[in-house]
């Protein structure tokens, strides 16, 4: 697929444009005849071969210039993947440590609600702020 020289779309040369269509069919409508020195061109195999030679070094510079950004691309891509499972394993360590930590503040818990139990209660039924009376 190409882009038009015409309306610039992309998806059709310029001898298929629909604009192209639309413009010469009004033409005809309209009662326009062509010049007298007006001709269509003449395909010739010289001047395809004349035109399909440079398209093919374009198109030999294009794919080098694609392998190299693709080359390019990958690279980086892989440093990214390097840098991700770095992370990956410090997340893991974080999460790691967070779980010990939950497991000690539990144990932490346990001991002091055992701590509380054998603590005498002197003031049974009165609230810590309540004066004395």
């Amino acid at each position: 697929m190409m882009t038009c020289e015409e309306c610039g779309e992309y998806g059709h040369s310029s001898e298929r444009c629909p604009e192209e269509a639309k413009a010469l069919d009004y033409a005809r409508k309209e009662g326009w005849i062509p010049p007298s020195n007006y001709r269509q061109q003449q395909f010739t195999a010289g001047s395809a071969i004349q035109n399909v030679i440079p398209l093919r070094i374009q198109l030999k510079d294009f794919m080098e210039e694609q392998a190299k950004i693709n080359k390019d691309t990958h690279s980086k891509f892989k440093a990214v993947d390097k840098v991700l499972e770095s992370i990956d394993g410090k997340i893991t360590t974080v999460g790691s440590s967070n779980q010990q930590l939950m497991g000690m503040m539990k144990i932490l818990e346990n001991q002091l609600s055992q701590l509380a139990e054998h603590l005498p209660n002197k003031n049974e039924g009165k609230l810590p702020g309540q004066p004395r009376v």
